[in-house]
């Protein structure tokens, strides 16, 4: 990507050892074409949904990260 000129790196101040990411100009102009559409997508995949049934998706999804973490499954 730093070769396609989408995003910048740079010495992190105080440790060398990092490096810090940004996205650069060209980088910025994609991420500001691509959001409208992401939320299209979104907004369709999603829309059909009550606010319940969001709320529920969501707190699944939150148990099935927290288990990926954390390396097991609790009930």
């Amino acid at each position: 990507m730093a070769e396609d000129g989408l995003i910048a790196r740079a010495s992190a101040e105080g440790d060398h050892r990092c490096v810090e990411l940004s996205l650069a100009e060209k980088g910025k102009s994609l991420f500001n074409r691509a959001l409208p559409v992401f939320e299209e997508c979104t907004a369709r995949q999603f829309g059909m949904l009550s606010a319940a049934e969001l709320e529920a998706f969501r707190a699944a999804l939150e148990r099935i990260s927290a288990a990926t973490c954390e390396g097991g499954v609790s009930a």
